[in-house]
């Protein structure tokens, strides 16, 4: 049992929005681990020459991916402690600057009265320019608090609402002046009354 805290960063030359999977144990293997996922470095200005990310956990490197990848799972991991991670990318002979640092907390049995809020949305790309809307449950929400905000690549909330004891909200893709969201990738951040937020990656065709 865990939380996970995410600390915002807006940068456009590094890995960036690094987030982790809540869900911190591999049933099939049958073992823990962590997912990690991140935005790429972008802009016109990016290093145009990155062929890998180097993967830090507690400030030291474990693993070396091509830049293609934009995730990992750490399977090492063994979730007996505190743990940081963070990514960088690397070109072969220079890294760059180090994305936000995550932490993985964690939390022990006895101190887990209720079961973690977990999150899922469907239809996920939503087609948004066709009247589609986006269904958001939170499960085991009940007798608890969340606030909802969506935030758009450049960091701007374009999104938020407040849930109380209610598991499904349906979002129509508008943003704070009714109009509808651009095509593009959006995360959803999710804040629970007593609990560290946590961050999923939607689209929106």
């Amino acid at each position: 049992n865990s939380v996970s805290l995410f600390l915002w960063q807006s940068a456009e030359l590094i890995p960036w929005f690094l987030f982790n999977d809540p869900d911190l144990y591999n049933e099939a293997l049958n073992q823990p681990q962590v997912r990690l996922f991140w935005q790429a470095p972008g802009g016109t200005a990016a290093h145009p020459n990155w062929t890998h990310y180097r993967i830090y956990r507690n400030m030291q490197l474990i693993d070396t991916i091509p830049f293609i990848q934009s995730e990992y799972t750490d399977l090492t991991w063994t979730g007996n402690e505190t743990t940081t991670y963070s990514v960088r990318a690397w070109d072969g002979f220079v890294e760059s600057d180090s994305s936000n640092e995550l932490y993985v907390i964690i939390v022990s049995n006895e101190d887990q009265l209720l079961k973690p809020v977990t999150v899922s949305m469907f239809p996920n790309p939503v087609a948004v320019s066709q009247g589609q809307n986006l269904d958001i449950r939170l499960s085991n929400l009940k007798n608890r608090n969340a606030e909802l905000k969506i935030y758009n690549l450049k960091g701007q909330k374009v999104h938020s609402a407040k849930l109380t004891d209610i598991e499904t909200y349906t979002w129509n893709g508008k943003d704070v002046n009714g109009k509808a969201c651009a095509a593009g990738v959006y995360f959803l951040k999710v804040q629970v009354h007593g609990e560290k937020p946590f961050t999923r990656k939607l689209a929106i065709q």
